[in-house]
């Protein structure tokens, strides 16, 4: 199968780095937003001239930081999910079939989700940007609305990443015992490695695919990767 290659873990592990490394901006982010609108929520009534300043900080932060960043996440979302598609072809007539279509359903239904979320903030950004004296009453309210919204679709994105993450675990933790454990007098031979290799090199990458996602949304993806790394020292003591 030619999305099994090299070229494709290394991809999905980048993936895994990247969204550590975005997380933690992400929450940044997120916090100095939700003291901006805290702010601007309580003294509303107050104008668009005495709001000018924070509102500057504001709109400088969802359009120069927000917006590339989701735009970014929209194609990670997208090239998790083809490859999620892509793998659990797989899994057909196999016990873990199931989780592995939960687990895609999930990382599809992630993808909608992060559409949505960069259609959002890219909404609030344009209405910043456009915000003056005469609009900023209309426009601020749109922009609460759009606020609120993507706290919603952010939540949904995390009930989705926690699906993703619950259904790989099993499937790793169900192949681990069933091709190591119970067989472990087989799993001895570097050709019985070889000869299921197709299937432990999908296994781990629905398994990055998942920790990926669930690393961007600040789940803690402890389980899976402690799985995994069981899983994959049971391959290179075999080989």
């Amino acid at each position: 199968m030619e999305e099994l290659n090299p070229e494709l873990l290394g991809r999905l592990q980048g993936y895994c780095e990247w969204a550590a490394e975005m997380s933690w901006h992400k929450q940044r982010q997120s916090a100095a937003k939700k003291g901006f609108f805290d702010t601007l929520q309580n003294q509303q009534s107050k104008g668009f001239d005495i709001n000018a300043e924070i509102l500057g900080k504001v709109s400088a932060l969802v359009l120069q930081k927000q917006v590339p960043f989701h735009q970014q996440t929209v194609q990670v979302h997208e090239d998790i999910h083809e490859t999620m598609t892509a793998l659990k072809t797989l899994f057909k007539d196999m016990h873990t079939e199931l989780f592995v279509e939960d687990a895609a359903y999930a990382v599809g239904k992630m993808h909608e989700h992060a559409v949505v979320l960069h259609d959002t903030v890219s909404k609030q950004g344009a209405l910043f940007k456009a915000m003056g004296h005469k609009t900023y009453a209309d426009y601020f309210s749109q922009i609460l609305y759009l606020y609120d919204k993507e706290g919603d679709t952010e939540e949904k994105l995390k009930f989705f990443a926690t699906d993703a993450l619950k259904s790989t675990h099993i499937i790793l933790k169900h192949v681990n015992e069933n091709y190591f454990v119970r067989m472990k007098k087989l799993a001895v031979d570097s050709q019985y490695i070889e000869d299921h290799r197709e299937l432990f090199v999908a296994v781990y990458a629905v398994g990055l695919c998942s920790r990926a996602l669930a690393t961007l949304y600040g789940l803690p993806p402890d389980d899976v990767k402690k799985t995994e790394e069981l899983f994959l020292n049971d391959i290179i003591q075999k080989t």
